[in-house]
């Protein structure tokens, strides 16, 4: 009988145990899915901050540049889906203008660059004409643990009408100081 009564409590403690054990692991679960949810939201929350951002921005992965992500911003200053391409498959009319060599370059040897008011010229329409438009960019290498580069971000702003502008007051200007001369001229001549 003592054996059966042993057996018996030995049954029990394993069933309670078991019961803790699965009362552990529910826990775990719940908190486990608690995290994810709001490791999910935060997820979320920046990746539409960056699909927002009013700076065009995009993530260039691997040697070949080819775009992991990018922003509305970015895919409007282009004007056309490039996720997944490697950039000089999605930007072919870029290969003349030197922004290639300063992509490889900032991959090569993870200087980051920094450029403004720099010409681009681009096909925002399939067909249609190459379009000039003036930005203001940085290429950030990002660096693994390990130190190597893996990717590069890309922001910067469209100063295409701020360019514009500020040129067509330098005309405003030259032509102002031309008139004055032409003035001044006159007026030592009439004395």
């Amino acid at each position: 009988y003592e054996a059966e009564r042993q057996r018996a409590i030995t049954l029990a403690e394993a069933v309670r145990l078991r019961q803790k054990a699965a009362e552990a692991l529910r826990r775990a679960n719940e908190q486990l899915t608690s995290e994810v949810k709001q490791r999910t939201q935060e997820r979320d929350r920046l990746r539409q901050l960056f699909d927002q951002a009013p700076s065009f921005m995009c993530l260039l992965s691997g040697k070949d540049l080819v775009f992991e992500l990018a922003n509305q911003t970015y895919l409007k200053l282009v004007g056309r889906n490039v996720i997944g391409l490697p950039l000089r498959q999605a930007l072919p009319e870029a290969t003349t203008q030197g922004y290639f060599d300063i992509l490889d370059h900032v991959y090569q040897t993870g200087e980051p660059f920094v450029g403004r008011s720099m010409p681009f010229r681009l096909q925002r329409t399939p067909g249609g004409p190459l379009e000039e438009r003036f930005i203001n960019v940085i290429y950030q290498p990002v660096r693994e643990p390990d130190g190597s580069i893996s990717r590069i971000f890309v922001e910067g702003y469209d100063v295409t009408e701020q360019k514009l502008a500020e040129e067509a007051l330098q005309r405003l200007n030259e032509t102002l100081e031309q008139r004055v001369a032409q003035r001044t001229d006159e007026l030592s001549v009439a004395l």
